[in-house]
């Protein structure tokens, strides 16, 4: 709760409006986007599909899951100390960890969404 400097002590918030408050988002005209350089991809040397979901866990909380695994952290042993400790190999499945580490290598990834999510990313 935000209590402003003096503001009474039992007063209620106030809700004040933007200015330029739109009743809808607006969003950006994709095709008039341009790089600034233009830059000739390589061709990919791996392909990676990224399949997002929600769902809810087992208390009922909505979740996100990445390839039907929802990340649980590790608070003792996060995964970049895993992965600097060398031991990227043994990393449980709840991590969501892909380690692509050879030289040059081009990863093509492709997200799919389901649950007529519309989000971005």
């Amino acid at each position: 709760i935000v209590h402003y400097d003096g503001a009474p002590e039992d007063s209620a918030p106030k809700d004040v409006p933007w200015k330029d408050f739109l009743e809808e988002c607006i969003d950006l005209k994709h095709e008039t986007l341009q790089p600034l350089c233009e830059e000739n991809l390589p061709k990919a040397t791996k392909k990676m599909e990224l399949t997002i979901a929600f769902h809810n866990d087992s208390s009922g909380v909505v979740r996100a899951f990445l390839n039907e695994s929802s990340y649980v952290p590790d608070i003792k042993f996060p995964t970049l100390s895993r992965i600097f400790a060398g031991k990227a190999n043994n990393l449980p499945r709840d991590r969501n960890a892909y380690i692509f580490d050879t030289p040059g290598e081009v990863v093509d990834i492709t997200f799919i969404t389901k649950d007529n999510y519309h989000g971005y990313f």
